[in-house]
């Protein structure tokens, strides 16, 4: 889904309605005012408190659902913060305008919590930005700085210049405030600039915008604020004109920009995702068929799965009958087979496709049985085939015949092959479904930085595993112990990223329920070796 599509969202719709209509009534009181002047004060004040508070719960409900683990519930917490530290400073400014009745001094307490509240909320979206890991191209960084250029030179056309020109050591504190307003709403605009071109067309860029249009609103204000005030055309007289009730709406419509687009990440973070595993951990899942064979190529007895694969209904439809003609394969192949089985002992992992009851691939491994004659007296086959896991995860075989297989597979040279098989095809999986949920909801160019960060860290622990483009290569020297350790740092050093880009216990999520699809005996193997991330923090 992309994140356009939450506008078919109905939670997101209604609070859009409400957020609209509350909008539209504040409007008409500014227009229409109820008890002429005094009712649009009091309307301007209580709704800059109500919409102020309101972003503040939004934000403080997203930080108290976010696991406590997970730097999102950092990075919003300090939103709250600050938005709380705003919400103050309305309530301080509709004291004077509201109980005590008269204009509000510029600067006021109120401004001791407006500037302390922006402290946060840099830090916060310095904290986002930094986890994101993106080097933003020079194409974007032009947007950027024309976009920023243009608004300082907004504000020094329109503060910094007069406020220099005309400066008055007896207003220095106002001055210096009309200065701070609108750069440091520069600043804001700035990082949640480079935060949003970092995303790319990902789902959390719906919030970004949101917050960055609220930002745009709220500087725009400020400017005009400090232009006005400076001059002495803020409520001149008391009154209100046009341009002092277009600035106190671009003050409130700002806290609602702030708190759709909080609201609408809460949303994102639970739309259902659409990644299924890519990668066919069939073969590798231990769906295996025991069959013992005579010398002359007929079936002793057979493990009770080799019916699933056949499709027969009993054990008479296939004992004591000719191997080759049960399963559907060419007379002349298996007795090339059965030379070579003579001949070497043992066969392994070789491809045979099925054909009695429908195409089915199968790898062949089979250990050469000799009398004490030392005369070839047949075979123990074992065949792997996706169709059980396919069907049921649960094993058929008993434990004897588990005994057999494993000891077959180890003569052949087939399980340890297997094993390595297992952890690189875990590992790619995990990696894959980190990298879908960081491009979803972040976008290509933090999807693709997660790519750089884990060959960053391969290069720095010395291991040779490349990426290029969205290929990822393991090395074949890298066996058992050494290539379980290495893909265990890497997994949790992406797993680290993912929750850092998206949410700690979405990526656990997901990771968990790979694990919940996957075979049991390639599980396993997974903890055999320690691969699984299971419920400890990465970073």
């Amino acid at each position: 889904m992309k994140s356009q599509g939450i506008l078919q969202n109905r939670r997101f719709t209604r609070f859009l309605i409400v957020l609209a209509v509350a909008l539209a009534i504040y409007l008409a009181l500014m227009v229409f005012p109820v008890g002429g002047e005094r009712g649009r004060i009091i309307s301007t004040n209580v709704t800059a408190v109500i919409f102020s508070l309101l972003a503040f719960r939004v934000f403080f409900g997203v930080w108290l659902s976010i696991n406590a683990n997970d730097i999102s519930r950092r990075i919003w917490g300090l939103f709250a913060l600050g938005i709380l530290l705003w919400a103050v400073a309305e309530v301080v400014w509709a004291y004077y305008e509201v109980i005590l009745i008269k204009e509000t001094p510029y600067p006021s307490p109120a401004d001791f919590f407006w500037v302390l509240g922006y402290l946060p909320i840099y830090w916060g979206l310095t904290l986002r930005y930094k986890t994101l890991n993106v080097i933003i191209d020079q194409r974007r960084r032009f947007i950027i700085f024309t976009f920023i250029a243009f608004l300082f030179l907004l504000i020094a056309y329109f503060v910094l210049i007069p406020t220099i020109t005309e400066f008055d050591p007896q207003r220095l504190v106002e001055s210096l405030l009309n200065i701070f307003y609108p750069l440091g709403d520069l600043v804001l605009l700035i990082l949640a600039s480079l935060i949003l071109f970092s995303m790319g067309k990902g789902r959390f860029a719906l919030t970004w915008r949101f917050i960055i249009i609220g930002f745009v609103v709220m500087s725009m204000a400020d400017l005009s604020f400090s232009y006005l005030s400076w001059y002495g055309l803020y409520h001149p007289n008391g009154n209100a004109n046009m341009v002092s009730i277009l600035t106190d709406f671009g003050f409130n419509l700002s806290y609602l920009l702030l708190a759709l687009g909080i609201y609408a990440y809460s949303i994102l973070l639970d739309v259902p995702r659409a990644i299924k595993l890519s990668v066919d951990f069939g073969l590798l899942a231990g769906s295996k068929i025991l069959i013992f064979i005579d010398s002359k190529n007929k079936i002793i007895s057979a493990s009770d799965n080799f019916m699933f694969l056949t499709e027969t209904q009993n054990k008479a439809q296939y004992e004591k009958k000719l191997f080759h003609e049960i399963v559907g394969i060419d007379e002349a192949k298996i007795e090339g087979l059965t030379c070579t089985l003579r001949e070497k002992g043992s066969i392994s992992n070789y491809p045979l496709k099925i054909s009695k009851a429908g195409s089915k691939d199968v790898l062949f491994t089979a250990i050469a049985l000799f009398n004490p004659q030392n005369q070839y007296d047949g075979a123990g086959i074992v065949l792997q085939s996706e169709l059980l896991s396919k069907e049921t995860k649960e094993s058929v075989l008993n434990e004897e015949q588990k005994a057999l297989v494993e000891s077959f597979l180890k003569k052949a040279g087939v399980s340890a092959n297997q094993e390595e098989q297992a952890l690189k095809a875990y590992f790619l999986e995990q990696i894959r479904l980190i990298y879908s949920l960081v491009y979803e909801f972040n976008g290509q160019y933090v999807a693709n930085a997660l790519l750089d960060f884990l060959e960053q860290k391969a290069n720095e622990k010395g291991w040779k595993i490349h990426v290029d483009g969205h290929e990822i290569s393991i090395p074949g020297q890298y066996e058992g112990q050494v290539l379980s350790a290495s893909l265990s740092q890497l997994l949790k050093a992406g797993r680290s990223y993912g929750a850092n880009a998206v949410s700690l216990s979405l990526i656990d999520e997901e990771m968990k329920r790979i694990d919940r699809e996957l075979n049991p005996d390639v599980m396993r193997v997974i903890d055999r070796y320690s691969l699984r991330i299971g419920n400890q923090v990465a970073f």
